[in-house]
């Protein structure tokens, strides 16, 4: 049980570095400072892989099902897949897997009235989405929209409070773009989401899959 507990020891301490580090990127985005974004994002590649394989490590023989099951979350999850492939084909090559040019933006609804009237119309959340961003950026459509991400323009104080929302967080982050592995030259295709939601949602899933392995080794 001790070399368990060992492998559980170092994803902790992996996991409260990789906090400070993504909190340390969300900075660099938020100056713009994308060279830097970029060098934190790939330690934090390095990291969760180590995370990860330790938590594969510790449930080996601790509960061979929940081994089985991450192994198999690993391969069929897009998020995961491409990190994992990412970080390998970063050992191996010096192509570059991602880009900058893109705003992360999130808002937060204070006053759900007022945001509904923005969006009234909208069939789908994302077409909600588009015309409170629009809406707020002061742009007719969604090619506008992207050039004032593009141009780093900011938001409207003023019709954020009349569409009753609040600006969480903007910051520069990159676009994850697909690339290949292995002898077959297979593609790995990108998630549909920047890198640093990419590195929000294998945190959360570290840390979910951490617990469960404490609670196992309590029983």
């Amino acid at each position: 049980m001790k070399r368990e507990f060992d492998f559980i020891e170092k994803a902790e301490k992996m996991l409260k570095w990789c906090e400070q580090s993504r909190q340390e990127m969300y900075q660099y985005g938020t100056n713009g400072d994308m060279e830097n974004f970029e060098r934190i994002f790939s330690i934090l590649l390095t990291h969760i892989n180590s995370i990860f394989d330790s938590l594969l490590s510790a449930t080996k023989k601790l509960n061979n099902n929940l081994y089985i099951e991450m192994k198999n979350k690993r391969e069929e999850d897009e998020v995961l897949h491409y990190m994992w492939q990412a970080r390998n084909s970063e050992t191996h090559d010096a192509l570059t897997k991602w880009r900058g040019g893109i705003k992360e933006t999130e808002i937060q609804i204070k006053d759900a009235n007022r945001a509904n009237d923005i969006t009234r119309g909208a069939r789908t959340e994302l077409d909600a989405n588009m015309m409170m961003y629009c809406y707020i950026f002061q742009v007719s459509n969604i090619n506008n929209l992207c050039k004032a991400f593009a141009t780093g323009k900011k938001s409207s104080e003023e019709r954020m409070q009349k569409a009753g929302v609040q600006l969480l967080y903007s910051i520069d982050s990159l676009v994850l773009q697909s690339f290949t592995v292995g002898r077959n030259h297979d593609v790995v295709k990108p998630p549909s989401i920047p890198a640093n939601k990419a590195v929000e949602y294998c945190l959360k899933f570290l840390k979910l899959n951490l617990e469960n392995i404490q609670k196992e080794l309590l029983l």
